[in-house]
């Protein structure tokens, strides 16, 4: 008798402990819903202040507003009368060869390898 009572009672308590982690597995998935819900309307939210203020810039950048600040400001400003181009040449850049440095320069054991120097190779 006291083999099946304590079968039972273990028993039981395996269903419990695994229908406790079924419950706990369900509130995390609501949870983490719940999260992904309130990061999309702020995701929605911030896509909609980053429209306005987009919006809002192309009307700084907008001629007629340029015009009516220009005006409000009393600036006196006219089109050139003549339009000059300046063409400036573009020097080609001489390619420097470098000399390896003396025993000196390296050190004294760098003609054993003692001490590594890295060097790298420069993009163009």
């Amino acid at each position: 008798m006291m083999g099946v009572s304590n079968r039972i009672f273990s028993i039981l308590v395996m269903i419990t402990m695994a229908l406790l982690i079924y419950v706990h597995g369900q509130i995390s998935v609501f949870r983490v819903s719940y999260s992904i819900q309130k990061k999309e309307k702020e995701l929605a939210r911030l896509s909609d202040d980053f429209k306005m203020l987009k919006f809002e810039v192309s009307q700084l950048r907008s001629l007629s507003y340029l015009d009516k600040k220009m005006k409000e400001m009393n600036l006196k400003l006219v089109m050139p009368a003549e339009v000059k181009v300046i063409s400036v040449p573009i020097e080609k850049q001489v390619d420097r060869t470098m000399l390896s440095p003396t025993i000196v320069q390296k050190g004294f054991f760098s003609f054993v390898d003692f001490v590594k120097e890295a060097q790298a190779k420069t993009s163009r």
